[in-house]
C-alpha cells in the first residue's frame, strides 16, 4: 500500500503541477481567464487539500490532509509575495510528528524565471539552510533539470510542453534511471494552470511540471520494466475545468491493482 501511494504521487505531479506558457498556442480556457480558482481537492472522497485566497484571489494558504485518515491535518503551506505578485517565500508547517518546519526561498533571473530554490529548516535560533537547488531550462522555457549537489531530476517533454519522461540521478545510489513516463494528454489546461503558488509547491518538493492532463502513466521504481501502469479518465465542468480524475491502476502483468478518484471544486468570480 505504501508503494502504491508513492507511485500515485508521481502521477499527481504531472496531473496537478502544470504551468501555462505564453507560447502555448492553445485556446483552452484557464482558471485565471475564467475567474475561477481551485478550492478543494479530495482523494476517494477524503480531503486532501483546501486552498484559501485573500480578497484579491491571491493564494494565501494550502492545508494538506493525511489521505489514509479522515480530517487529519498533515501540513500547511503559506506564501510571501513580492510587490509585483511574485512568490518569494513558501513556508511549510508540518502538523504531525516530528513537526519539522521548512522554508523555501525563491530567486529569479533577470527575465523573471525561477533559477534557484533554497531550502531551510526553521529552528528557534533561526533558519538553517539544508539544500540549494538549481533549475535548468530548454529553449522553450520548460524545466529540464532540478539539481542539488551531484544529484538531479531530469525531465523530457513533447512538442506541446507535456512532461513525458522523468529521470532520477543519485550517484551514491545508482546511475540515472527512468522513474516515470506519461502519455495520452487530453489537450486541456489542468487545475493549477494559472495558480502559480500551488504549482511552486509541487516544484519545490521536487515534482515535475506539465501543461496538460496525462491519460496514461508508467512507474519504474529503478526497474527496467514498469512496476505499475495506470489509465486516467477525466470529467470536466461547463468551463472545461477538470472536476474528477478517475485513476485505474494495473500491475506489471496487466491485472487490476486498484483505483483512485480525485475530485476538484472551484471558487469562481
Amino acid at each position: 500500500m505504501q508503494r502504491k501511494l508513492l507511485l500515485v504521487c508521481f502521477m499527481l505531479a504531472a496531473l496537478v503541477g502544470c504551468k501555462k506558457s505564453n507560447s502555448d498556442g492553445g485556446d483552452s480556457p484557464s482558471p485565471q481567464e475564467k475567474g475561477c480558482k481551485v478550492a478543494t481537492e479530495t482523494i476517494n472522497g477524503k480531503p486532501y487539500r483546501i486552498f484559501e485566497y485573500d480578497q484579491n484571489m491571491r493564494l494565501f494558504s494550502i492545508t494538506q490532509y493525511v489521505t489514509s485518515a479522515s480530517n487529519q491535518t498533515e501540513k500547511r503551506f503559506t506564501f510571501e509575495y513580492e510587490s509585483d505578485g511574485t512568490v518569494k517565500v513558501i513556508r511549510e508547517t508540518n502538523l504531525l510528528p516530528p513537526y519539522g518546519n521548512l522554508q523555501y526561498s525563491l530567486s529569479y533571473s533577470g527575465v523573471g524565471r525561477l533559477d534557484t530554490v533554497r531550502k531551510y529548516q526553521v529552528l528557534n535560533s533561526g533558519p538553517k539552510i539544508l539544500e540549494t537547488y538549481a533549475l535548468e531550462y530548454n529553449d522553450k522555457g520548460f524545466i529540464t533539470k532540478y539539481k542539488w549537489q551531484e544529484n538531479s531530476l531530469r525531465y523530457e517533454y513533447d512538442d506541446n510542453g507535456n512532461l513525458t519522461k522523468w529521470f532520477v540521478h543519485i550517484p551514491q545510489i545508482s546511475p540515472e534511471v527512468l522513474a516515470a513516463e506519461y502519455g495520452n494528454f487530453d489537450g486541456k489546461y489542468n487545475v493549477y494552470a494559472d495558480t502559480r503558488p500551488a504549482e511552486l509547491v509541487n516544484l519545490v518538493t521536487s515534482q515535475g511540471v506539465s501543461k496538460q492532463n496525462p491519460g496514461s502513466f508508467k512507474f519504474y521504481e529503478a526497474s527496467l520494466r514498469p512496476v505499475q501502469n495506470g489509465l486516467v479518465n477525466y470529467e470536466y465542468n461547463e468551463s472545461d475545468f477538470p472536476t474528477k480524475a478517475s485513476i485505474s491502476l494495473f500491475s506489471p502483468d496487466g491485472s487490476p491493482a486498484g483505483t483512485q478518484v480525485h475530485a476538484f471544486t472551484y471558487n469562481c468570480q
